[in-house]
């Protein structure tokens, strides 16, 4: 599963991931934010992640050519992503991709999502 709410006033926009994002999942969700990276700038990102159990292939695939393909957009006009997980991995596979990128990413645990939001809002 994944959901994506934009904030247009504070400019956030919030994922919500959770056990198994599948390609229509997937599809619905980035429609909607690739809309928003390109309407909007000075942005700022929030996932929130819970339960996480895979990802469809395909879908995994779609990522991959959409974060190639945007890279330069997402470095751009996103500031800040903060990444709100239950499982530690997460933010071992999120170093992972700092080094390439401009946007500031923090990880939190699940249970500093206050401070999070705080964050992300600061």
């Amino acid at each position: 599963m994944i959901k994506y709410n934009f904030n247009s006033d504070k400019k956030i926009m919030e994922f919500f991931i959770g056990e198994k994002v599948t390609n229509e999942g997937y599809n619905q969700a980035m429609s909607k934010f690739e809309q928003d990276l390109k309407e909007h700038d000075d942005l700022k990102v929030i996932e929130l992640i819970t339960d996480f159990q895979g990802i469809e292939p395909l879908a995994l695939w779609k990522d991959i050519k959409f974060s190639i393909r945007e890279y330069g957009a997402i470095n751009k006009k996103v500031s800040k992503c903060a990444i709100v997980a239950d499982q530690k991995w997460i933010d071992t596979v999120t170093s992972l991709f700092k080094p390439f990128l401009e946007t500031e990413i923090r990880f939190f645990s699940a249970s500093e999502e206050p401070q999070a939001r705080q964050w992300i809002e600061s």
